[in-house]
């Protein structure tokens, strides 16, 4: 099952909407969470349902070095897989596929998720910093191996607050087809 998404606002509320705080209608994990396992980005896209205890997730890797290295934090097999992902792509992108999202209040949140290959799912669970509004400290869990990853992330805005979802560009390449091609 393919959990690509689609979420389309306004292009006249992206001016307004700040890249730190959600809403309280979008609740208080719509946002996005970055960070880095050897020169792979990863970043984490949530939103939070009806401020309950369920949302969605998108998950996204990309290679942003030429050279891939495991920190210390990191698993070296997880490392390899990520590598080997990459590598298998023209552009090094690759996603995960979201199972399920558990928002345990505003402190954590847990994403199961698999890459499309594997059967099993995996476990993700970021925990916001208390000192640093805009921190978090993020698990990778495998089913066999246990903790894959330990790394920090940063806070920022969710992927549908800049222009890649706004009514105007989607409006613009509805008028002109041709326009998408090649995006």
């Amino acid at each position: 099952m393919s959990t690509a998404r689609l979420f389309l606002i306004p292009a006249f509320l992206i001016g307004f909407l700040s890249p730190l705080f959600a809403s309280e209608e979008k609740g208080a994990w719509y946002g996005s969470f970055a960070t880095d396992i050897g020169g792979i980005e990863i970043s984490i896209d949530l939103d939070q349902l009806s401020a309950g205890r369920s949302g969605t997730a998108s998950i996204s890797f990309l290679q942003i070095a030429p050279e891939l290295n495991c920190p210390p934090v990191a698993h070296p097999d997880l490392c390899s897989e990520l590598k080997s992902r990459a590598k298998r792509t023209p552009n090094g992108a690759f996603f995960a596929e979201e199972e399920g999202v558990l928002y345990e209040g505003d402190d954590e949140a847990f994403v199961a998720f698999r890459f499309r290959d594997e059967v099993q799912a995996r476990l993700l669970a970021i925990q916001r910093s208390k000192q640093n509004p805009n921190g978090a400290s993020i698990r990778f869990y495998h089913h066999e191996r246990g903790v894959d990853a330990h790394v920090d992330a940063k806070r920022g805005r969710h992927f549908c607050e800049t222009a890649q979802c706004s009514e105007q560009i989607r409006n613009a390449l509805e008028s002109d087809p041709a326009k998408a091609l090649g995006l």
